[in-house]
C-alpha cells in the first residue's frame, strides 16, 4: 500500500517543520516525508507502470499522497492524457505546497497548451486551481514567450478570489518576478494602476526582497507606494 511505503518514510522533525509552513492543512495529515524521496517513490511506480495507482486513490488523506500525485503528474508525457489528469486532480488541491509542486514537464514543449490549461482553469471557483493557472503563466510566459498583454491574463483570477491569501500572493510573486524579467513592460503595466492596493503592496515587497532587480529599480518602485 502507497500510505505504508510513505508512512516508513517518516520523519516527524520534518514534519513539524512543514506543519509551520502550511498552517491552512490539517497537522494529522502530514506525515513528513522529504521531496527527494517522494521523488524517487515516483519515479518508482511509473517505471513499475503503477502511476495510476496514487490517482486512482483520490481523494486522498495525507498531504503527501496528493504530492506524490502532483509529481507524477508532473511526468505525463501524453498532452491528452495530461489535461484529463489535471481535471481529476486540481479539485482536490488544498494548499499552496501541492499546488506549486504540480509542474507539468509536457507543457516545457508545448507552451500553446499550458496557455490554454491556464485559461481554462483561471476563472475556477476552485481557488487553488486559479493560483495553478498563474503558476503556469509565471513558469512559460515571462521570458523568450513574453507578450505584454499576459501582464493583463492574471487578473481573471481575482474575479472571484480577490480576498483569498494564497491567490494574492501569486499574483504578487507574478508580477514581482515580471518586473525581474520584464522590467519595461511591467512598469508601463503597474502605472496604469490596475492592481488592487494589497495585491500592489505585496508585489512591490517581493520586488524589495527580490536579488535580481537593481538599487536604482528598487528605488524607482517607490513611486507606487501609497
Amino acid at each position: 500500500m502507497i500510505k505504508d511505503t510513505l508512512c516508513s518514510l517518516r520523519d516527524e522533525a520534518y514534519a513539524n517543520f512543514i506543519r509551520k509552513l502550511i498552517p491552512t492543512v490539517n497537522p494529522q495529515t502530514i506525515i513528513g516525508v522529504r521531496t527527494p524521496q517522494l521523488r524517487r517513490l515516483a519515479k518508482q511506480l511509473i517505471k513499475k507502470g503503477k502511476e495510476n495507482e496514487p490517482l486512482a486513490q483520490l481523494p486522498h488523506t495525507y498531504l503527501e499522497e496528493n504530492l506524490l500525485c502532483a509529481l507524477i503528474i508532473n511526468e505525463i508525457k501524453d498532452l491528452d492524457a495530461l489535461k484529463q489528469t489535471l481535471g481529476r486532480f486540481l479539485p482536490y488541491v488544498d494548499n499552496w505546497a501541492v499546488c506549486d509542486v504540480l509542474s507539468p514537464k509536457a507543457f516545457q514543449k508545448q507552451p500553446t497548451s499550458a496557455l490554454d490549461c491556464s485559461l481554462q482553469n483561471i476563472h475556477s471557483a476552485h481557488p487553488y486551481t486559479c493560483r495553478f493557472s498563474v503558476k503556469l503563466l509565471m513558469t512559460h510566459f515571462l521570458d523568450e514567450r513574453f507578450q505584454a498583454d499576459i501582464l493583463f491574463l492574471p487578473l481573471h483570477a481575482l474575479n472571484l478570489h480577490s480576498d483569498h491569501y494564497y491567490v494574492q500572493m501569486m499574483l504578487a510573486w507574478f508580477y514581482a518576478t515580471a518586473l525581474a524579467k520584464q522590467w519595461n513592460d511591467a512598469v508601463a503595466f503597474l502605472e496604469k494602476g490596475l492592481l488592487p492596493n494589497i495585491i500592489r503592496k505585496m508585489t512591490l515587497q517581493k520586488a524589495r526582497d527580490s536579488l535580481r532587480l537593481s538599487k536604482e529599480q528598487k528605488e524607482y518602485l517607490k513611486r507606487f507606494e501609497p
